[in-house]
């Protein structure tokens, strides 16, 4: 196989949505007293990290076979834990 290198590319989101329930009150024309629920979803997104870099460079082309590429990268500081609620 002719490989020039091995890339590494990374992309993490923060994704959360939830529901909004506001109930309103009010007086009809006939002095009665109303209420309602406006029920509305939110949503949010936000992009915490994109990676991209070269992590090993080949010298020679590669033989059939498996093979183990070693390589390492540090992710940013102050990105948030894993969590599903």
């Amino acid at each position: 196989m002719q490989a020039r290198e091995l890339q590494l590319r990374l992309k993490g989101k923060e994704k959360a949505s939830f529901l909004y329930r506001e109930t309103r009150t009010y007086r009809d024309g006939d002095g009665e007293t109303r209420s309602e629920t406006i029920t509305r979803k939110e949503k949010m997104v936000r992009k915490l990290l994109e990676f991209n870099a070269v992590v090993f460079t080949f010298q020679f082309p590669l033989d059939p076979g498996d093979f183990v590429i070693n390589f390492s990268f540090q992710l940013p500081m102050g990105l948030p834990a894993s969590i599903m609620f």
